[in-house]
């Protein structure tokens, strides 16, 4: 078994990144790697690269890492996840 995958089975909590272009896709790519970790924060990355704003979404964070915008409510979700309050 290649050691990410051996982490991963150990893990509490994943922070998955994916492509906010094609998160569906990046989902599947990733489903049966995470599937034993109990708490998961999806991050769809490069949302200004979007033709219109992301819709909410109540599992994911849309961010731009090359802008910075939404990084403060991933900042936040992490302190909540960091304090117990998953």
């Amino acid at each position: 078994m290649p050691p990410a995958r051996a982490e991963l089975q150990r893990a509490d909590l994943a922070l998955v990144v994916l492509d906010a272009r094609d998160p569906d896709g990046g989902r599947a790519a990733v489903s049966d790697a995470i599937v034993d970790v109990p708490l998961r924060v999806w991050v769809h990355n490069k949302a200004d690269l979007l033709d219109a704003p992301a819709p909410e979404a109540h599992d994911a964070l849309h961010v731009s890492a090359r802008t910075g915008a939404g990084l403060e409510a991933l900042h936040a979700r992490l302190r909540e996840l960091a304090q117990g309050n998953a």
